[in-house]
């Protein structure tokens, strides 16, 4: 369940979900792809195969989507039972297992795809491009347990951790801390998630925003 909770928070703040990956700093994303264009020189081609790739995948990808949370619905409504029935538990665990790794096997395959349509000098130009913009940002996993998040830019070279603020309507102030595991925020209590960086992080959270800010707003009266 705790990777569930992971994915989930990483969907609210990436818009789009990650699977995790743990390759994101060897490939590139359709949006980064297209955002930096111009500056590696992408072909009308490359550009209309790049869309292409996406597209088919995110079609899979919702598909496999909603099973996945149904299978997870299942299995919660198993779980809640005052006398669980282990192997239908255990059976339908595997089944949640097995659309993680489907899930996980599309985003990759999706990824590799679209990093061999751009040539070897056009990789160059973007990673060049990445360097000098500090206003995109990535996500690592370590394991299963804890997800490291990281701002790309400045940060990414000691490999620092941003700063979490949680932000709870019915109580005064926020919570602040640089080492939160995100796998043990319940997602239903999620209202929003906003990521700050550079000079907007820097104006509101001084030394502490060095390396961005993650602020998690809390639902109201939870």
């Amino acid at each position: 369940m705790k990777n569930y909770v992971i994915t989930t928070l990483l969907i609210l703040v990436t818009s789009m979900l990650t699977a995790q990956d743990a390759y994101k700093d060897v490939l590139y994303t359709s949006e980064t792809m297209l955002k930096y264009s111009d500056e590696i020189g992408l072909s009308d081609g490359q550009t209309a195969k790049i869309k292409k790739l996406y597209n088919q995948s995110t079609t899979t990808f919702k598909t496999l989507k909603e099973e996945l949370n149904q299978a997870q619905d299942s299995l919660k409504e198993l779980l809640k039972n005052t006398q669980v029935d282990e192997r239908a538990s255990l059976k339908k665990l595997d089944r949640v297992n097995d659309l993680e790794d489907r899930l996980k096997y599309v985003r990759l395959q999706m990824l590799i795809r679209i990093k061999n349509e751009i040539s070897d000098t056009q990789q160059q130009k973007l990673e060049s491009a990445l360097q000098k913009d500090d206003n995109s940002f990535s996500f690592e996993t370590t394991d299963k347990k804890d997800t490291r998040i990281v701002i790309r830019g400045n940060a990414t070279l000691d490999r620092k951790q941003p700063l979490y603020v949680l932000v709870y309507p019915d109580q005064e102030g926020e919570f602040r801390t640089t080492s939160a595991k995100v796998s043990n925020i319940d997602t239903e209590r999620i209202e929003s998630v906003n990521v700050l960086k550079g000079q907007a992080a820097k104006s509101l959270y001084g030394e502490d925003g060095e390396n961005g800010v993650i602020v998690i707003k809390m639902k109201k009266g939870q």
